[in-house]
């Protein structure tokens, strides 16, 4: 019989994982805190469905969010938040438990989204979502139509905050801020608390 070290190292997301965590945490020959090899060779292992990088990179981007903030980027900083959110977001994706809020997950919970079926569309939306957020907010509304409306519409919420964040035209970014909201309505209309939060936010914002 197998042990559990072998069937691991026989999954596709091994490798990709081993290296990406050996780069942010470092080895006896490199050091630590290297993203610009972690961040790459973690998000291939989240999108092959290791839940785990999913939860790493959550980690590691909310400190290049804080690192950027520091430096006065606070455009880089929304990003790479919002970047975290949606892989935190995604390490919990279940359709038995849809209603899972960041930051306040438990056990049960995370064992029932290990169980859950790969969904290869999640992961080309959030793909997209870092350079192309149009494309991710129209896959992810795509996805929450086709029966993912609490989770996909949170996740639509945060591209369509991204795309906004990168649109020049005044009108292009009030347009794209009312989908945002749009999306954040119909993902807390599910019951997502996450999203009636992130719309509480909204709203103080427009007031």
């Amino acid at each position: 019989m197998q042990n559990s070290h072998e069937t691991h190292e026989s999954q596709p997301w091994f490798e990709p994982f081993a290296a990406g965590f050996a780069a942010w945490f470092g080895t006896d020959g490199a050091p630590p805190r290297d993203h610009a090899i972690a961040v790459p060779l973690l998000a291939k292992a989240a999108s092959l469905g290791h839940g785990g990088s999913a939860l790493l990179l959550d980690t590691v981007l909310y400190e290049l969010s804080a690192d950027a903030s520091a430096r006065s980027d606070e455009r880089g900083a929304r990003t790479l938040a919002r970047l975290a959110l949606a892989y935190r977001t995604a390490a919990f994706w279940s359709d038995n438990d849809p209603d899972v809020e960041p930051d306040h997950e438990n056990a049960e919970q995370w064992n029932r989204a290990r169980a859950t079926p790969y969904e290869p569309r999640l992961w080309a939306a959030i793909d997209a979502l870092q350079n192309d957020p149009i494309a991710a907010l129209n896959l992810f509304e795509a996805l929450a139509l086709d029966g993912h409306p609490v989770q996909a519409f949170f996740l639509a919420g945060l591209a369509a905050e991204e795309a906004a964040d990168r649109a020049q035209a005044p009108g292009e970014v009030d347009r794209l801020m009312q989908r945002a909201r749009h999306n954040l309505i119909r993902s807390a209309s599910a019951g997502n608390r996450a999203a009636q939060k992130r719309l509480f936010a909204h709203l103080n914002l427009k007031a």
